[in-house]
């Protein structure tokens, strides 16, 4: 995903909209809190 960013093939919005669906998902998992800030992108 990083990569398909990078090289330009993801724009900010999908890249943002991955990267916080990524973290839910590892919330989730995890059932730990993710500080607000670090959802601010």
């Amino acid at each position: 995903m990083m990569k398909d960013f990078a090289e330009g093939n993801m724009d900010g919005q999908t890249f943002k909209r991955k990267l916080l669906d990524q973290r839910m998902d590892d919330l989730e998992e995890d059932n730990k809190n993710i500080p607000l800030r670090e959802l601010q992108i």
